[in-house]
């Protein structure tokens, strides 16, 4: 967000992979410790108001708060903000769970607290401690004399229109909460360390907050907050020294990123998920991220190279598209000076470099570069420059192109002791990728070598590999044909599973025959003397070679060739 309005928002995945639903913007991911800043601001209101100090003993507000060790009566808010209370650090049980159902949560804290000692001086040092902010939000909700969740609702969420922002026990159903794979929903009973559930556009609106005036909160209490309150007793700590109240970091500088003074972070991590906000006031800006933990991305450095990339001037050379190379496909997306090239794999588009622009070349982080002669792809390794790829061709298919699409041709003209048949080639199939034709070659499922390769049509009958590129990259031509029916390729001969009849124990004659797999297949026919089976899976994969040592497993569909 951008001067209170969103420059740049998407969502990617899915909401679980139980029903692979599509996520959208409005979808809501755990912040986790973000939360933390919510509950600063409660407080913080709590202090603008005149009912509390943050010098205030929070024994003195919560009497129930009790521990073995009598230091915990000198703890007070503030020091529950800026992670110098002392106090254990986190109570893990229910600290993430996998239902809403409410259960007395406090109960439960307050029994914690009541066995535990404080691991130093309340104020000495700070150290990330959630316990405080289960503290700060009891008092919130003990001054307020209201659930914390509803002090969150009125005081905040309503007030910023922010709908998808709720704590466990109010989500909105219309804002589907996303998930890790097939994990469960988790859901927190720690609300003010850990338990808001938003989507990062709800997210940026509260953000909002921390750089114009607002009802909300206060100047003055914005200032405080962003304070360097952390303390520590080593000279040298200067991690300690950045918490601010609420905040991770009050004196944020990336030696990558120059985004100037003032900037305030706030990261956030549960058994899930990863999340990040920050706040840019040098442009007027609030950033917010969040992603499960399968996803693998360094999320601060992630949301400070995208904030980075749409700060840069459009300048830059565009060669965005699909290249074509011996093996496969790549996509070049070119965004200002950055670039991402991706993979085609049976996923989809698989992300596999990411570089940086300079002097007419795109360079990643080990030095090797990418850069363009006309439609050619050339690359540098090691010092050594070769043509890699070239721009695909886009190609109209007529009817009869488009019939033979995403259909399996089953190799009929192997031999008992043909060892390409066990690694490639066993299967193919055309398949057509944003306007390109590519014939997929089909190998062992458990040792794939190839995957694809790009092709144009000649004419009806005919298609050749297009690609003109020195070095390795052109170095086996494609040229399927299709003759009586068959269709013949790279020497072999293949039959399309449209006309492939069932399985039904036939047993071997003088030619290959190959059989459509309908039931599950138990046993095998006898293999006598210079004889062989293939298996392939539905895919059209290598599934079992009776040339190999492993014992076949009952398959339920696929494909049976009897060599």
């Amino acid at each position: 967000m951008q001067n209170g309005k969103i420059v740049c928002a998407d969502a990617i995945g899915v909401i679980d992979k139980i029903n692979n639903q599509p996520i959208t913007t409005d979808c809501t991911f755990n912040v986790c410790s973000i939360s933390k800043i919510y509950c600063t601001v409660c407080i913080m209101q709590l202090v603008d108001e005149g009912l509390i100090q943050l010098e205030d003993k929070v024994a003195d507000i919560l009497p129930e708060f009790t521990m073995k060790d009598e230091r915990y009566k000198d703890i007070t808010v503030r020091m529950c903000l800026d992670h110098s209370s002392g106090l254990p650090g986190t109570q893990w049980k229910h600290f993430s769970v996998s239902t809403t159902s409410k259960f007395d949560y406090y109960s439960e804290v307050l029994n914690y607290f009541s066995n535990s000692t404080l691991k130093a001086d309340p104020g000495t040092y700070s150290t990330y401690c959630n316990d405080g902010f289960t503290l700060a939000e009891m008092v919130v909700s003990k001054v307020r004399n209201m659930p914390y969740e509803d002090v969150l609702k009125k005081y905040i969420t309503e007030k910023i229109g922010a709908k998808s922002t709720n704590t466990t026990y109010t989500i909105n159903s219309d804002c589907p909460l996303v998930s890790e794979g097939k994990k469960p929903k988790e859901y927190f009973p720690i609300q003010g360390a850990g338990g808001i559930t938003t989507s990062m556009i709800d997210l940026c609106k509260f953000g909002q907050l921390f750089l114009e005036p607002n009802s909300i909160i206060s100047e003055k209490s914005k200032t405080l907050m962003a304070k360097s309150w952390g303390t520590t007793f080593l000279e040298s700590d200067l991690g300690a020294i950045d918490f601010g109240l609420g905040w991770d970091l009050v004196r944020h500088h990336d030696p990558d990123y120059d985004f100037g003074d003032g900037v305030l972070a706030k990261g956030g991590n549960s058994m899930f998920f990863s999340s990040r906000l920050i706040i840019v006031p040098k442009y007027n800006a609030v950033l917010a991220f969040s992603e499960t933990h399968d996803c693998g991305l360094e999320v601060p450095t992630t949301l400070m190279r995208l904030f980075n990339t749409y700060l840069e001037p459009n300048t830059y050379p565009d060669y965005s598209g699909i290249y074509a190379h011996a093996f496969g496909l790549q996509k070049i997306t070119t965004i200002k000076s950055s670039m991402v090239v991706q993979d085609k794999t049976e996923k989809g588009w698989i992300m596999s470099d990411l570089l940086n622009y300079s002097n007419g070349k795109w360079t990643n982080e080990k030095g090797n570069q990418i850069f363009f002669e006309g439609d050619y792809l050339l690359k540098t390794t090691r010092n050594r420059t070769g043509a890699f790829a070239q721009k695909a061709k886009k190609q109209e298919l007529n009817s009869v192109w488009k019939s033979r699409l995403n259909k399996k041709y089953i190799v009929c003209d192997t031999t008992y002791y043909d060892i390409v048949t066990n690694q490639m080639l066993c299967s193919v199939e055309f398949n057509r990728t944003e306007d390109t034709l590519s014939l997929i070659v089909h190998g062992n499922k458990s040792e794939p070598v190839i995957s694809e390769f790009p092709i144009e049509v000649i004419d009806d009958t005919h298609a050749k590999s297009y690609l003109n590129t020195p070095c390795n990259g052109s170095r086996d031509r494609i040229e399927p044909y299709f003759e009586d029916g068959k269709l013949y390729c790279a020497s072999y001969t293949y039959i399309c599973e449209d006309d492939i009849e069932p399985y039904n124990f036939q047993l071997f004659e003088k030619e290959n025959q190959v059989y459509k797999i309908n039931n599950t297949l138990e046993v095998l026919p006898t293999i006598c003397e210079n004889h062989r089976i293939l298996v392939l899976d539905s895919n059209g994969d290598l599934y079992y070679d009776s040339m190999d040592v492993e014992e076949y497993k009952p398959i339920e569909s696929g494909f049976i060739i009897l060599v």
